[in-house]
């Protein structure tokens, strides 16, 4: 009797395996061939998969078994995205089915299946399934990187200690063994650890399994560590490389194995990440000291090794070099030679512990004079000291006279006599580096540095770039509209509002017109600074306006005008930026009520400035057209005026007719906005401990003020911290509001560059900007400096560090505030010293050395105090750059740290620090 649908979906929803199978081969192959057509539609439509507990796939793949005519025909089937649900098949009552038809294409399916196993992760179940029906097909499955992920998922199916026990169970072990050595990104599948006693462990099982079968004689151990090698030479993401270095270490080589491999340890120590650079290391090291490396492996070997940045394998790179210097004292000066690039690496650390190796055996090399010889082996020593000479060249302080009195030798009589001999005039001899005519010591300072000390570079400004030519016309304005849209720019913004204003209306309904049309949904938003620019542009062009948007434009501007005590709508102006927002707004309006031939607020300077020449030049222009300025408009132009005005600005300001002629002239007389009070302010919470901000308080003592200062002078913070901040404009909006007054825009500013360094954030594209404004640096500008150096992306330290260039380069005093702030702030690990130390060296090395230690020694008593991570790092910084800045300071905390015993990197770096501050001041220069 066929089996109808009714029974099927019976059998499928109670999940019943047994009685399904047995009801599938009770009926004749002829029906079932026919009931697999209509299967093959049932399962590319359905879409209820799960029934109750029951999956559907278990029951329609036992179908597609017993009704499918070939394996071309059931594979499409079983890789249907409903049918993969491998775990709740019954692979028995699947091959008993193949069985009783007496299929012959079993393996076939399941090399089909196994070729279809997806790379990005495959279920234990699912490639047991696709295993059972090759081994049941006695067919050989395809070494692909989806069935090797599977194998793998298998090995790890279970408890932590029986790894190996399923490795040496599973099948093809002989051909997925290869595969994990010869696949690239395969380690990443390795990293996979196991559970045990009911926790799970992240250390990855395989490794020690497969050298444990290499122990057991189960596979060749030989095989095995030429294989782990060579996939390490070959490379791959350092956390794919690491189940093999783990391998590596459980086979233990032996040194005669190591010896086989020098060679590609070598070319791992060179360029080999970190971690497998160590594990080379190691090896050579290894190696050498059971005598099988040769004295040309360990020179390419230290050749490797002291040029990389890690600090750890330098050190032990200097310490193996150190025992094998007086193993082989023949070879004694190229072991030394080979120290040289250690005395090039930026750590201070280093370069010491490089100088300590050599002085230990220069005697040696001198004594190497004894014998027939004498002469030559001297001139020999001659030679590496010069070379050594040449190569510590680049050291400073200390470590400079250190250096200039190791490698300064006096000439053997032998060989003094053949110098003199050879050379034109007894005084052509080479002088050492630091010395004159080779006497340590002679050689002047100029004015100002020390002796081996160049002069501070000269830290690198440029002024800030003035605005392009106004908008061309009605074409390249449609132009920046669109861009605005697709990029909110500060300077954008103000370009567009200008042409809207200054260019002649005819052209612009064709230029700007399919412009709104096409970007309706945008123009037509309930608020915002684009529904207001749309709302001018169509003013401009004629069309007409909504009545709801008309009478919200009025309002706003209405009260913008007219709350003089304080009750300006605050939605627009909870940050300086919203002014551009009201701006817009009244443009808006007053573009057709009371029009104006030219917008006096428009910057001549990218940062916003304005200069107060081209502003009474502007004003002059409305009141000859008989307009009156709009107020918005005039208000910001007040507060992005230059601060200072010649003579013939002032009397030419001094002749304007009109009222806001009259309050122009008093505004460049008095120097602008007096500059708020700014205090710092400190918050604490849950999650952001502790923040310190800056509240503003108004500094104004006469009548002079403007409606907007109240929006902007006035600034009281809440005691909690913001734990969730961004900046709501493009930086530039709002820098370019008060460009005369950084401080003002970073105290508004600080909560969204804070969270930079305590949250994490990222962005810190303001702090360059702020920094190319003028006026007072005071707390709020120096704190965000400090957030923006401690912050947690590169990208925004490196954006801090151009801040704290253009600050440098200019004559307003900020770096020992810095410092202070960075000496509180660090101190409790709310900013950390590991990510400023790093900024802090950049700026170094772009010539900024004397702020930064000026910022350093400011710093460092808060900092020796509590002794934060990352302290011995600030300190070797602040030797760097008060070398380099010819520093002169004594700070008493620094001699307490370095006066404590022991040899601790931070009291090493303390002693350091005092001892060139104190070569500093007593060096005739000084």
């Amino acid at each position: 009797m066929p089996i109808t649908w009714v029974l099927f979906d019976r059998y499928v929803r109670d999940g019943d395996s047994g009685a399904l199978s047995a009801a599938l081969l009770a009926v004749e192959e002829s029906d079932r061939l026919a009931f697999g057509a209509e299967l093959e539609a049932r399962i590319k439509v359905e879409r209820g998969w799960w029934h109750g507990r029951h999956h559907r796939a278990a029951g329609y793949a036992l179908a597609v078994i017993a009704c499918m005519p070939s394996a071309a025909r059931a594979v499409p089937l079983l890789r249907h995205w409903g049918m993969t649900q491998w775990q709740q098949i019954s692979v028995e009552h699947f091959l008993a089915i193949a069985r009783a038809r007496q299929l012959s294409w079993v393996g076939d399916l399941g090399v089909r299946l196994a070729q279809r196993l997806p790379d990005d992760g495959v279920r234990a179940g699912e490639w047991r399934f696709v295993a059972a029906l090759l081994e049941e097909g006695r067919a050989g499955p395809p070494v692909t990187e989806g069935f090797v992920i599977g194998w793998l998922a298998a090995v790890h199916d279970g408890p932590l200690s029986l790894a190996g026990s399923r490795l040496r169970a599973l099948p093809y072990l002989d051909l997925m063994l290869p595969a994990l050595f010869d696949l690239d990104g395969i380690g990443d599948w390795l990293n996979v650890g196991g559970y045990e006693d009911g926790k799970w462990d992240d250390t990855p099982t395989l490794p020690a399994a497969v050298a444990g079968l290499a122990a057991d004689g189960l596979i060749d151990r030989a095989w095995v560590l030429d294989a782990t090698v060579d996939r390490l030479v070959r490379g791959d993401r350092p956390a794919h490389l690491k189940p093999f270095a783990m391998l590596h270490e459980a086979l233990a080589p032996s040194p005669a194995e190591l010896a086989g491999h020098a060679g590609s340890y070598l070319g791992l120590l060179a360029q080999g990440p970190s971690t497998i650079a160590t594990l080379a290391q190691r090896a050579l090291r290894r190696t050498d000291e059971a005598g099988l490396l040769e004295t040309e492996q360990f020179l390419e070997a230290c050749a490797a090794a002291l040029t990389r940045t890690e600090k750890t394998v330098i050190r032990a790179q200097l310490t193996w070099l150190d025992k094998r210097a007086r193993r082989t004292p023949d070879r004694l000066g190229e072991i030394l030679e080979a120290v040289a690039p250690a005395l090039g690496h930026p750590t201070l650390d280093i370069q010491e512990r490089a100088l300590t190796v050599i002085g230990s055996h220069l005697p040696t090399l001198d004594g190497a004079a004894d014998g027939p010889h004498e002469a030559g082996q001297v001139a020999a020593g001659r030679v590496v000291r010069e070379r050594l000479a040449e190569a510590a060249g680049g050291l400073t302080g200390e470590l400079a006279a250190r250096a200039a009195a190791l490698f300064t030798v006096a000439p053997h009589p032998a060989v003094a006599e053949a110098q003199f001999t050879e050379s034109e005039t007894p005084g052509a001899a080479e002088a050492a580096p630091g010395t004159s005519a080779g006497r340590p010591g002679a050689a002047e300072a100029a004015p100002g540095t020390s002796a081996g000390r160049p002069d501070a570079a000269a830290v690198p400004g440029a002024g800030v770039a003035r605005m392009a030519a106004g908008v061309g016309g009605p074409a390249e304005l449609a132009e920046e509209v669109v861009g605005l849209l697709h990029d909110s720019v500060a300077v954008g913004w103000e370009r567009v509002m200008a042409a809207l204003v200054e260019l002649p209306v005819e052209g612009l309904e064709e230029s700007l017109g399919p412009v709104l049309d096409r970007y309706r949904s945008s123009f037509t938003d309930r608020w915002g600074r684009v529904p207001f620019l749309g709302e001018a542009i169509g003013a401009r062009i004629g069309r007409e306006r909504g009545h709801v948007m008309r009478e919200r434009l009025l309002g706003v501007v209405r009260r913008s005008l007219t709350d003089v005590g304080g009750g300006m709508d605050r939605s627009l102006i909870n940050t300086p930026s919203g002014i551009l927002t009201l701006r817009l707004a009244e443009l808006a309006v007053q573009i057709t009520r009371a029009p104006v031939p030219v917008l006096l607020a428009t910057p001549t300077h990218v940062n916003g400035a304005l200069d107060a020449s081209v502003l009474v030049e502007r004003l002059a222009r409305v009141e000859g057209a008989g307009c009156r300025p709009w107020s918005l408009d005039f208000q910001q132009a007040l507060l992005r005026v230059s601060r200072t005005a010649g003579d013939d600005v002032l009397a030419r300001a001094g002749a304007l007719t009109s009222a806001e002629g009259r309050q122009l002239a008093g505004w460049l007389r008095a120097g602008g906005l007096p500059d708020p009070v700014s205090t710092r302010f400190e918050q604490h919470g849950t999650e952001v401990k502790r923040r310190v901000v800056v509240n503003l308080e108004s500094a104004r003592t006469d009548d002079g003020w403007i409606l907007l200062e109240d929006a902007l002078v006035t600034l009281t913070r809440r005691p909690r911290p913001e734990t969730y901040w961004t900046s709501p404009d493009e930086p530039g909006v709002l820098t370019m509001v008060l460009p005369q007054h950084r401080e003002v825009a970073a105290a508004w500013a600080l909560p969204s560059v804070a969270v930079l360094a305590d949250q994490d954030r990222r962005d810190a594209a303001l702090l360059p900007l702020l920094a190319e404004c003028s006026g007072p640096i005071g707390p709020a500008m120096t704190l965000a400096l400090v957030y923006g150096l401690g912050a947690r992306h590169p990208a925004d330290r490196v954006a801090a560090v151009d801040a704290f260039l253009t600050l440098a380069a200019r004559p307003e005093p900020f770096a020992a505030a810095l410092g202070a702030d960075l000496g509180d702030l660090g101190s409790d690990g709310t900013v950390k010293l590991s990510r400023v130390v790093p900024a802090l060296a950049d700026a170094h090395r772009a010539g900024a050395s004397a702020p930064v230690w000026e910022a350093l020694a400011a710093a460092l008593p808060a900092l020796l105090a509590t002794a934060p991570r990352g302290l011995p790092d600030l300190l070797e910084l602040a030797t760097i750059t008060a070398t380099a800045a010819g520093a002169r300071a004594e700070i008493p905390a620094l001699s307490e740290v370095a006066a404590r015993r022991g040899g601790s990197r931070l009291v090493r770096e303390a002693r350091r620090l005092r001892n060139t501050l104190a070569v500093i001041s007593v060096s005739p220069a000084c």
